[in-house]
């Protein structure tokens, strides 16, 4: 299992930062997608597009972040590897590099970014 958690705590985050999430979503391809974060006991917590800096996430093989517009998929897959994935034929999206406050990049259509607020989001 790997685990993937904050490199700071909360109480490094700016001031600007707010102390408390939002309520975070799980996607699942259902009627209804949004629902609760699912008990870490499960073996997934599905897809989400956002994790902030003061999560602790847990993803297990299969749990990716969605991109904002759904097309790219970001986690760990069933074979081990983190990726980047496109989502209606699961080819893998290639990585070159990562900063703090940058892009991880190699995909024009897709790019996971840390931003300033410490945030992790991946766009497409």
């Amino acid at each position: 299992m790997v685990t993937f958690v904050p490199t700071i705590s909360p109480s490094d985050l700016p001031s600007f930062v707010p102390s408390t999430a939002p309520t975070r979503s799980v996607w699942l391809p259902s009627a209804n997608p949004f629902v609760s974060i699912v008990p870490s006991t499960s073996p997934s917590i599905g897809c989400r597009t956002h994790l902030l800096a003061a999560d602790s996430v847990r993803l297990y093989r299969g749990d990716f972040i969605c991109s904002t517009n759904g097309q790219f998929r970001f986690g760990l897959d069933y074979d081990g590897d983190v990726k980047i994935l496109h989502r209606d034929n699961n080819h893998h999206v290639g990585f070159q590099k990562i900063w703090w406050t940058g892009i991880y990049l190699q995909d024009p259509n897709a790019y996971l970014q840390f931003q300033s607020d410490a945030n992790m989001v991946l766009y497409d």
